[in-house]
């Protein structure tokens, strides 16, 4: 997992993505000694509850605040934590049938793959109707409007590891986040 990183956010002490990404054989047995300790206490770091939000023009040049969109990144380290956990625990404990017409935040999902399924789906519509109607939501911020409480509840009743859930709770509780524009990052 650490011979792919490409450019994001630094670690701990502003370490930058090319050490991982070049000394990933060296350090592999390190970072896997620190996400098995973290995972296994059930309390990721506080430095990886900390997230960094740079804006990124969709127009070029910006001349409102809404022709920036914030992109928020996670620390590598953090990320790499990530992965394992929703691979082992979360996406099996999730039953399959949950899964039918999702195209997100799962590994075969894909806009080409959901586009693909719509499209099959309207073409197999219309051989037996002159029309077909489509509603489409937009939920890209639906994950950052979700209520942790509710979704706790929800986790809890799934078959993961006492540890594994704790690890989630602590992660998705009290983050952090910094701005970084113009070569400056606020507190």
């Amino acid at each position: 997992m650490l011979s792919p990183v490409k450019k994001t956010s630094p670690c701990v002490g502003d370490i930058p993505y090319w050490v991982f990404k070049h000394c990933a054989v060296e350090l592999t047995p390190v970072v896997t000694y620190l996400i098995n300790t973290i995972v296994s206490n059930g309390s990721p770091p506080p430095t990886r509850l900390k997230v960094l939000v740079t804006p990124v023009p969709k127009k070029t040049p910006p001349t409102e605040f809404s022709h920036l969109r914030p992109i928020s990144v996670t620390p590598i380290l953090s990320r790499l934590t990530e992965r394992p956990i929703v691979r082992k625990h979360l996406l099996p404990a999730i039953p399959s049938d949950q899964f039918t017409d999702q195209f997100a935040y799962r590994p075969s999902g894909s806009t080409t793959a959901a586009l693909i399924a719509t499209t099959h789906h309207i073409s197999r519509l219309l051989e037996s109707c002159s029309y077909a109607r489509c509603i489409l939501i937009d939920y890209s911020k639906a994950f950052d409007t979700i209520n942790h409480s509710i979704l706790f509840r929800k986790l809890l009743k799934l078959p993961i590891p006492s540890n594994i859930l704790l690890w989630i709770f602590n992660f998705l509780t009290d983050r952090m986040q910094a701005v970084s524009s113009f070569g400056q990052t606020s507190t």
